[in-house]
């Protein structure tokens, strides 16, 4: 199950709240929520990493990688590697 519960509540925002920052309906965010969601698209992941102020892993959290890092040096390779699958998906570029 995504984090995306436990980082809404770190917060305080509410569905609502969420769904109208991101232009998405409530139905939306109780899905991602739920233990049926099981991953998002590059776009969704993009948004709620911003809004949250948090990586791709702090949003599906470590239970959920299938290759569990061992070190913060190996942790941060696999953050840039999410960032820059994430940019590639959406047309992104640093250049």
């Amino acid at each position: 199950m995504l984090n995306i519960r436990k980082l809404r509540g770190k917060t305080g925002m509410s569905q609502q709240e969420v769904a109208d920052i991101l232009g998405v309906s409530r139905s939306s965010v109780m899905f991602w929520e739920s233990p049926i969601c099981k991953n998002l698209s590059a776009s969704v992941q993009s948004k709620l990493c911003k809004l949250f102020k948090c990586t791709a892993i702090d949003l599906y959290g470590m239970d959920n990688l299938k290759v569990q890092p061992t070190s913060n040096e190996e942790r941060q390779r696999m953050i840039d590697y999410i960032l820059a699958t994430m940019e590639n998906e959406n047309g992104d570029s640093k250049e």
